[in-house]
């Protein structure tokens, strides 16, 4: 699984995002699912930034910043792979490219 912690307002996060979402479907095939996970306050500037750049990888809010708290989350965009067990096997602080998520990820399955 790769989880992508997020925010409208970052730019690089809105580079993050669009680029992970054109790949959702090479991460589907593999077998590796994707999260994305908004830490905007207000959920309704996600969810606006979501329908405008049309994007379809699973997404969620984090208003409230209680996900993005457990994971530790100072800084975005910052990426999670996890392990079919649930293990964090790898955190970047900055997005390495979809690319280099998905080989990562595939070693996992």
């Amino acid at each position: 699984m790769v989880v992508l912690f997020w925010a409208a307002w970052c730019t690089p996060s809105g580079k993050a995002i669009k680029e992970l979402d054109k790949t959702y479907e090479d991460f589907k095939k593999a077998g590796i699912e994707v999260l994305a996970i908004s830490v905007d306050q207000d959920a309704g500037v996600a969810s606006n930034y979501v329908k405008v750049n049309k994007i379809q990888c699973p997404t969620m809010q984090d208003a409230k910043g209680k996900i993005s708290a457990g994971y530790g989350i100072r800084e975005i965009p910052a990426v999670y792979v996890i392990d079919k067990q649930g293990k964090i096997r790898r955190f970047y602080k900055d997005f390495p490219g979809a690319k280099k998520l998905l080989e990562e990820a595939k070693t996992l399955t």
